[in-house]
Order: structure tokens, then sequence, then C-alpha cells
């Protein structure tokens, strides 16, 4: 009888050892996704949170950058458009306050073209820092 009621006491105190490890490996796995201790899982949900980012940064530059091609050349249009104007005034006989307007003018079609090379080469910048080819999963 002793030692049956020895057996279940050993039984027991099995059973408790083993679920105090079971709670111990349980409370050791939040400690580590807690304290800045990254499990594999923690390290795949950072990556796929990362790489949305990554994609989805690409898509914004890369409609950015096709809408400021698409309004590039509209501006070199209008640029190109002005210049010959300027130029057809120019024929003309004007007054000094005319063609100190034309003058202006041509300063601000100037500056429009600078700024529209400006953007172009931002732009340029922006695709060449784009990953070629896209990351896997992007």
């Amino acid at each position: 009888m002793m030692l049956k009621t020895l057996c279940n006491s050993i039984s027991s105190l099995t059973l408790a050892v083993r679920e105090l490890g079971d709670l111990e490996k349980s409370r050791w796995e939040w400690c580590k996704s807690h304290y800045d201790l990254a499990t594999k899982q923690d390290l795949r949900d950072m990556e796929n949170r990362l790489m949305m980012t990554i994609a989805q940064a690409i898509e914004v530059l890369n409609t950015l950058s096709t809408a400021t091609d698409t309004l590039s050349i509209k501006v070199d249009h209008v640029v190109e458009d002005v210049t010959r104007l300027i130029a057809g005034l120019g024929k003309l006989d004007l007054s000094p306050e005319q063609e100190a307007l034309v003058e202006k003018a041509k300063a601000s079609i100037t500056a429009a073209a600078t700024a529209g090379d400006k953007a172009d080469a931002a732009v340029l910048a922006a695709d060449n820092a784009l990953p070629h080819p896209a990351p896997a999963g992007a």
C-alpha cells in the first residue's frame, strides 16, 4: 500500500514538474517576443512588413515618376511655344514697356525650364534609387 502511495506521489510530482516546465517554456517564448529577443516568427513578420512597405514605396515612386514625366513633357511644350512667341514679338517694333515685359517673360520661361530640368533630375535620381528588379514578394 505504501508503495502504491509512493508511486502515485511520484507520478503526481512528475506531472507537476512537466506542467511547470511547459509553463516556463511558454513564459520564455513570451519574454523572447516582448523583451527585445526576437523569435524567428518575429523576424518573419518584420520582413513581411518591410517588404510590403518597400513595395508600396516603389509603387508610389513609380506613379510619381510617371506623373512628373508627363508634366515635364507638357512644360517642355509650353516652354517651346512661349519661346517661339517671344522670338516673334522680338521682331515687332515694341515700346520700352513692352520690351520690358518680353524680357520678363524670357526670364520667367527660362526659370520654368530650369525648374523642369531640376524636376527631371530628381525623378531620375528617385528612379535610380529604386531596387531593380523589385525585391521578391514586392
